[in-house]
């Protein structure tokens, strides 16, 4: 017990007349000089206060600056990996807020009775016109007639269609190719005479088109990794 109180007052007498300190070294330079790695068992936590930032330059000489730790604030979005409510955020899933483990003071604040269903949904800013926390829009579109570009399926063939028809008959004889049918009791003489009708035969054909297409709904979701969406409520 002696000895320790002599260390001691030896520690405390060498400090008074030097008013330096050496830790494994016989030189210190500053008032704690110490030679060697340093550790710190304990360490406060910090979350929203104002701190001094401990640095230490390319000698080992430390200084302190200020800093500010700024902590989350109630109505916080984020994305991230958890599965579940954790530190204040709480998965936006639709829940009534009454139901929630905690923080309904925070969804309070916020006007908050239950929280939207950010599940399968992007996040957009609102509009001038929009209401915070309200839902629209979907994952898949199904075209219409009024979604195609104008167009027009109106159409005609060529005009061009005229002929003429060729008309054989029979006639008198006097006129065409003479020709003799005979049998043993009668000859009978007659004439090939050939006739062209009018080729005045123009004409226009109309074609209707068939429906095609099934109207089934397509896919807008694009490229994505699938996260889940929190709001900070604190608790």
């Amino acid at each position: 017990m002696k000895k320790n109180l002599f260390c001691i007052s030896a520690m405390l007498i060498s400090s008074h007349f030097f008013s330096q300190i050496g830790i494994n070294t016989p030189n210190p330079t500053k008032m704690l000089d110490i030679n060697g790695n340093v550790i710190v068992r304990t360490v406060p936590d910090v979350t929203t206060q104002t701190v001094k930032n401990l640095l230490a330059d390319v000698n080992g000489n430390i200084s302190v600056s200020t800093l500010t730790v700024s902590g989350n604030t109630v109505g916080d979005i984020k994305k991230g990996f958890q599965p579940t409510d954790h530190d204040g955020w709480y998965l936006l899933d639709g829940r009534a807020t009454n139901l929630l483990p905690g923080g309904q003071a925070g969804a309070a604040s916020l006007g908050l009775t239950a929280l939207p269903d950010a599940r399968g949904r992007f996040l957009k800013t609102k509009s001038a016109t929009e209401t915070l926390g309200s839902v629209g829009g979907s994952n898949s579109r199904t075209l219409t007639q009024a979604n195609l570009p104008l167009y027009d399926y109106t159409g005609s063939t060529s005009a061009a269609g005229g002929h003429a028809h060729i008309l054989t008959e029979l006639g008198v004889i006097g006129g065409g190719d003479i020709q003799i049918l005979s049998g043993p009791n009668y000859t009978v003489k007659y004439a090939t005479i050939t006739r062209t009708t009018n080729p005045a035969g123009n004409h226009i054909h109309t074609a209707t088109v068939n429906n095609e297409g099934g109207g089934s709904s397509f896919s807008v979701l694009p490229k994505n990794i699938t996260v889940n969406t929190f709001i900070f409520l604190g608790n």
